[in-house]
């Protein structure tokens, strides 16, 4: 990502040093907190260069609400994947206060399966029995979750690996970006702009919030940067350094599992 602002800064007036993310949490306020990553995230120890593009996650197995994080990334050449020698602990139980984790803490962490982010390669082997209904609406184990505005374009539903949280996304076609546009392209062809996050709980189907953000980047890119950890958290970073994001805390408003 880096890569790509620096090389379109002519252009754009993408600045990859400064922050890109404009948010807006227009429902369920109450799940939003902001975590800064001080000192940000080290590079790998690489002859190479790797942009770091997303995050994995571990659970303290002493601490039901640590939450600790890496930032990730992939060299171009080889695919392979490199991360930062540096880890951040969340105490999300002491106002989402923030650490550096040690080196011993993140070893016997528990890594959260079934956690990916839309630039993390990432398999989905479990069937997701999510019926689309044409233009915009999806059905998930017996909701149905939409929005029947014209200019909610290309939408998509995704959930939590265990299926409790679903996530309606979209673009809203009546957002051009706050900043200027790449060369070449046109709203209509859904690249560019704000999109929207709708969150809901999928056993009743209740909305629990709902997230208006603008990269100022193609939105194909800006929609990857979202993390979702588990039905609990989703995670959204808020610079491209990865230093500074936002998480969702759903887990006073998901229904009691049976």
């Amino acid at each position: 990502m880096l890569l790509t602002c620096a090389a379109s800064l002519a252009v754009t007036g993408c600045n990859p040093l400064t922050p890109a993310f404009r948010e807006t949490v227009t429902e369920g306020k109450q799940y939003a907190r902001y975590v800064d990553f001080k000192g940000g995230f080290q590079s790998p120890n690489t002859p190479t260069y790797v942009s770091l593009v997303y995050f994995h996650f571990r659970t303290v197995p002493s601490k039901r609400d640590g939450l600790m994080v890496e930032a990730c990334g992939r060299i171009i050449e080889s695919g392979a994947e490199e991360c930062s020698p540096t880890h951040y602990l969340i105490d999300t139980a002491k106002s989402y206060a923030v650490r550096k984790a040690k080196d011993s803490e993140w070893d016997e962490g528990v890594p959260v399966l079934g956690a990916y982010g839309g630039n993390e390669p990432h398999t989905d082997v479990k069937p997701t029995y999510i019926r689309e209904i044409p233009p915009r609406t999806f059905e998930f184990r017996g909701n149905f979750y939409g929005r029947y505005e014209s200019w909610f374009l290309y939408p998509s539903l995704l959930r939590s690996d265990d299926g409790r949280l679903v996530i309606l996304g979209g673009l809203d076609g009546r957002r051009l970006p706050s900043g200027p546009l790449f060369l070449g392209r046109v709203m209509t062809t859904g690249s560019d702009g704000t999109y929207i996050k709708d969150f809901f709980d999928s056993r009743t189907g209740n909305k629990l919030a709902s997230l208006q953000m603008d990269c100022g980047v193609p939105t194909s890119e800006c929609a990857q940067y979202a993390s979702i950890v588990s039905s609990r958290w989703v995670v959204f970073p808020l610079k491209r350094n990865l230093s500074r994001a936002l998480v969702f805390d759903f887990s006073s408003g998901l229904s009691a599992e049976e």
